[in-house]
């Protein structure tokens, strides 16, 4: 062999991780060697410390969170529409949730223990990667479920509306008038979301969230609770009058308190007790007027059962 050959060969022998991940793997090996330089490591030769959702966002973090996002996108778990931006937050604790689901570690997706990291490192692709619910911010219509944080199998089924793209944090697209805190606050908002849904025994579409960018909301309704992360507008279409008006029911015992009643929609939100309607007279059959008299007057009975009239008929 020539000397020139023999060099060839060794510099191609250099190019192999101890890993033994290849060049056609060069990203992903990059990730791993990346984390766990940046994490640091342990006797073992182990990630030493784990990481936990935001805020607040670490900058030192940042170049981590993102590799790690770029594993989970790997692997089939969306981060969002926002993507792999380096922070933390509500997105990527869908996918991490949705990730951890699928490999026996847990459902909790706000943290990303120094184990976690090690099994998300040497993870390799399901053949089907549990939805996280970022998957909404793409084109398409139809609707996708929304996982629950809690794994609560008593707690009732949510999905987003793919054409709407509900914006459920603020990590990319709210109004510049959306609160700070209005991404913690929607999280209580879905869990009552989701106790209404099991109250109704369907699961429920959400078509709008938290208040976005340039929407005729910041003009038009500057009050509302969509910038406070406190409202959520659903989509009935499709239901019976008997349907609607259960689902009212369903609202007042989550705890709901604000209801705009539309044709194809019901707004619910968790400021004062009020109501309104979107130019219909009537919504389920029943007089948007005899509907607002019932929300102004609720009064939850000690322990009243989940399901138990509330007076509409």
């Amino acid at each position: 062999m020539r000397y020139s050959d023999f060099k060839i060969v060794e510099a191609k022998l250099d190019e192999i991780p101890d890993d033994g991940f290849g060049a056609a793997q060069d990203n992903g090996y990059t990730d791993r060697r990346n984390i766990r330089a940046m994490l640091g490591m342990d006797d073992d030769g182990n990630v030493s410390r784990g990481l936990e959702q935001g805020p607040p966002y670490p900058p030192e973090d940042a170049e981590i969170v993102n590799a790690m996002q770029r594993q989970l996108e790997h692997l089939g778990y969306s981060v969002g529409t926002t993507g792999q931006d380096g922070k933390y937050g509500p997105r990527t604790a869908r996918a991490v949730r949705a990730f951890k689901q699928d490999n026996n570690l847990g459902t909790d997706g706000m943290t990303m223990s120094a184990e976690d990291i090690e099994a998300l490192l040497s993870a390799t692709r399901v053949a089907n990667p549990t939805p996280t619910g970022n998957e909404a911010g793409g084109a398409g219509r139809g609707s996708v479920e929304l996982p629950n944080p809690d794994g609560d199998g008593g707690s009732g089924q949510l999905r987003l509306n793919r054409g709407m793209s509900p914006l459920l944090d603020l990590s990319g697209g709210q109004s510049s008038m959306t609160q700070s805190d209005a991404d913690t606050e929607m999280q209580e908002t879905l869990r009552m979301a989701r106790e209404m849904a099991g109250i109704f025994g369907k699961p429920l579409t959400i078509n709008d969230a938290i208040a976005k960018r340039g929407t005729s909301r910041e003009s038009s309704t500057p009050g509302s609770q969509h910038f406070h992360g406190t409202a959520l507008d659903l989509d009935t279409s499709g239901y019976s009058d008997e349907e609607k008006l259960q689902l009212v029911n369903a609202a007042l015992q989550a705890g709901f308190s604000g209801f705009g009643f539309g044709v194809n929609i019901l707004h619910v939100d968790r400021g004062t007790r009020r109501h309104w309607a979107y130019g219909n007279s009537s919504y389920g059959g029943v007089r948007v007027a005899d509907l607002g008299r019932t929300v102004r007057n609720y009064s939850p009975f000690p322990g009243m059962d989940r399901g138990a009239s509330t007076g509409i008929a």
